[in-house]
């Protein structure tokens, strides 16, 4: 505060004492050699579990070890970053894992990862060295911290104030006014510059580029600083006044947005740790490959986080982060699913193995017990199909055999009215004798309109068949574009069919394993098209627009739809009667 010649206020030196506090409490328990070998072995134990058997620890000599001598085996390796083998950029996305299982998962986080204390061992994995420094990360924590990580895969920015009060960087009575500022903007900014990797340098060098976007090419570095200040204190002097300040009495926009800063946020004493851990890996990553992005890294262990935690709060991260804003749902699916197998192809063993990852793909998403993912993936396979239909609907509809039959209905109210509407000019009374007899042609004429106003393809359905055609051609073999992306969505050739037939025909494969599964999965996929089409078929008919036999159709059709769908709707196993079905198609085998 005295070199920045700020105000120190109590909270300032509340603050510090926090601060000063955490470390002394880390400084105290490294000089505790127990409670080390505690953590390094406890360690080693939790990878083995979630078998992440590319990273381990020290085996600790037990019987030789006490509160002041701490013995282990001899780990014979060399310092990651200064290795030259050809699988580093390997072993640093293994320890960016390592280090978020940790954090969001066994909840000790190894709060000391300088360089000399990651070796790659001779066998090609990681092993962490020094475990006297650690952080204890709570359960509420760590969903806090999963759900701010979806929040900024899924561009959900509005998500984060509650985010920051949640991860105790905002106080519970500021989250409004962390809500009403320009926090967003700043934010989505930062977070862009950061998700494109390249460390501090090449993000200085983006925002550089971008302010000359901005500002002016011709200008001087010096220039566009002083331009973004000055667009900086005039957002500044405008979210001022929106909170009704005088900004006229304010003789330093800067020192009172920083006096407001200062109430609204605060520095959770854990984030020291945090930082220190994920600051040093992203040094290391940079060292292998100068474009590494922590923030990409991070997405192979979210995917695979997200698709096999079914608690609520994971949950409604899951459904941020596929749903999140500009965010293609089908594109985001097939994404986390990549991203699950390189996570569990780059920790479960020294060597990538993707058939094993593949299998635990297929375990999640094929699961007899169901599941949020699973319940994701119907749901969007309803939406598809319902979105073809529509479509299918609405060109078969355009056809010129459509319309003839269309004029054709039509045609008995028009010749009608061009009889009828002279008389009820003259006489308006004779509309109650006329009515009656025009009935026919007018129900003709809403007939014409019912199949049109029960299948109108909205924005939605338009954004699924695009963001389908977009996964589509990024699954199709590259040899088949030329001729298959001539053909109707539905005729095409599924992706990659030769591997899936492959599977089907190898008797040990995974996936015949699963096809006791198949016929429920066909049966809930059913019942969730059917709940779908009457949802739709709902919200259609009571569009202002449609007409009476439209409305009654729909009415008809809904809960015939809704029936059927509990009808058909299987109920789901439990672990055991999975575990009996597996058997059952093992003997038969």
């Amino acid at each position: 505060n005295i070199a920045n010649k700020r105000e120190t206020v109590e909270d300032d030196v509340l603050l510090a004492q926090r601060l000063v506090d955490e470390w002394g409490r880390g400084f105290v328990a490294e000089a505790d050699y127990l409670h080390e070998a505690k953590n390094t072995a406890a360690f080693t134990a939790a990878m083995l579990r979630r078998n992440l058997s590319a990273v381990t620890s020290p085996q600790v000599i037990t019987e030789h070890s006490t509160s002041k001598v701490l013995v282990t085996e001899w780990v014979d390796g060399t310092r990651l970053d200064l290795d030259a083998s050809p699988d580093v950029p390997r072993l640093c996305a293994v320890a960016i894992n390592a280090y978020l299982t940790m954090l969001l998962d066994t909840g000790v986080l190894h709060c000391d990862p300088h360089p000399g204390n990651l070796l790659r061992t001779r066998d090609g994995k990681l092993c962490i060295l020094d475990w006297g420094m650690a952080l204890d990360v709570p359960s509420d924590l760590q969903y806090s911290l999963i759900e701010f990580i979806a929040h900024v895969n899924g561009e959900d920015y509005e998500a984060m104030p509650q985010d920051f009060v949640n991860l105790g960087f905002t106080p519970p009575d500021q989250l409004e006014r962390v809500r009403n500022s320009n926090l967003t903007e700043g934010l989505s900014f930062v977070l862009r510059q950061l998700s494109q990797g390249g460390g501090s340098k090449k993000m200085s060098e983006r925002v550089v580029d971008e302010w000359r976007d901005r500002y002016g090419a011709e200008l001087s570095v010096e220039e566009l600083r002083a331009k973004a200040r000055e667009e900086m204190q005039a957002k500044m002097t405008a979210q001022l006044a929106s909170e009704g300040v005088d900004v006229s009495a304010v003789s330093n926009v800067m020192d009172e947005m920083q006096k407001r800063n200062r109430e609204m946020f605060r520095v959770p004493p854990y984030i020291l740790y945090v930082t220190r851990a994920f600051s040093t890996l992203e040094g290391i990553g940079l060292s292998a490959n100068t474009d590494y992005s922590l923030v990409q890294e991070a997405f192979p262990y979210l995917s695979q986080r997200l698709l096999t935690d079914d608690s609520p709060r994971a949950k409604a991260a899951l459904r941020s982060m596929i749903y999140g804003r500009r965010s293609n749902s089908l594109g985001k699916l097939i994404d986390m699913s990549e991203g699950f197998t390189k996570y569990t192809s780059a920790t479960s063993s020294s060597m990538p193995n993707m058939q094993g990852a593949q299998d635990q793909l297929v375990d999640v998403v094929l699961s007899a017990e169901g599941g949020y993912v699973q319940e994701l993936l119907l749901e969007e396979a309803a939406k598809l199909v319902d979105a073809v239909v529509r479509d299918r609907i609405g060109q078969a509809s355009s056809s010129p055999v459509a319309q003839q039959l269309g004029n054709f209905l039509r045609a008995p109210k028009r010749l009608a009215d061009a009889i009828t509407r002279p008389a009820i000019q003259i006489v308006p009374q004779a509309s109650r004798l006329i009515d009656p007899l025009t009935a026919p042609a007018r129900w003709l004429d809403e007939l014409a309109d019912v199949v049109p106003s029960l299948s109108r393809q909205s924005a939605d359905d338009k954004q699924m068949l695009e963001s389908f055609d977009t996964v589509w051609q990024r699954l199709s073999p590259r040899a088949d574009e030329g001729a298959a992306s001539t053909l109707p969505l539905s005729l095409r050739p599924p992706p990659a069919a030769d591997a899936l037939l492959e599977q089907l025909s190898d008797p040990d494969s995974q996936l015949r394993t699963k096809l006791p599964v198949l016929g429920r999965l066909s049966r809930r996929f059913g019942a969730t098209l059917l709940r779908r089409v009457a949802q739709r078929l709902e919200a259609d008919g009571a569009a202002p627009a449609v007409r009476p036999l439209a409305k009654s159709v729909s009415r008809g059709l809904v809960q015939p739809a809704r029936s059927a769908a509990k009808l058909i709707e299987p109920q789901l196993r439990s672990a055991e009667q999975s575990q009996t079905d597996a058997a059952a198609l093992s003997t038969t085998r």
